[in-house]
């Protein structure tokens, strides 16, 4: 499973698997207490899957100024495969 997480006026995480036998799921960690995350199915397919990819966009609102440790995390159900991605955004 790749990851990759970016910055900007939102965040974008986008997760390529090449063998997910169920859906992607995201949780993100805005280093401010506060997260995110998506409801997946829990059920899964028979066999070896299919290659997934997705990208999600996200918008977030700081209360104060600083630097804030963001992370990312991505899984595909019904796997053990989950990666993990982080940047510091400074506000």
């Amino acid at each position: 499973m790749t990851l990759t997480v970016s910055p900007g006026p939102a965040f974008t995480v986008t997760a390529d698997e090449s063998n997910a036998p169920g859906a992607l799921a995201y949780q993100i960690a805005y280093g401010d207490g506060t997260t995110d995350q998506n409801a997946v199915p829990q059920h899964c397919v028979a066999g070896a899957g299919s290659p997934q990819s997705q990208t999600w966009h996200f918008t977030h609102q700081y209360a104060a100024p600083g630097t804030y440790h963001v992370s990312a995390t991505v899984s595909a159900t019904c796997t053990p495969d989950r990666a993990t991605a982080s940047l510091d955004v400074h506000v």
